[in-house]
């Protein structure tokens, strides 16, 4: 029986505080679709300004072998 009450006592002060909770809510329309667009379009998109990247960029992190394979892949059209 008392552990009834003690489940009953969280059940009221949860309540409690859901009721005294002052921050409006807020609800946003936001649609999600899975896209793969190639390096084309990504390339149009940033000369067209729908993509804009910041003045700031972090220091070139890449050894020159690794960008190479990425754009190896780019140019075999892998994923």
């Amino acid at each position: 029986m008392s552990e009834d009450l003690t489940k009953k006592d969280v059940d009221d002060e949860i309540l409690m505080e859901e009721e005294s909770d002052d921050t409006p809510f807020v609800e946003f329309d936001i649609s999600v679709s899975p896209s793969d667009p190639t390096l084309e379009l990504l390339v149009n998109q940033i000369n067209r300004k729908d993509i804009v990247i910041p003045f700031y960029q972090r220091r070139y992190v890449w050894k020159i072998e690794q960008a190479s394979r990425l754009i190896e892949s780019f140019l075999m059209g892998l994923p």
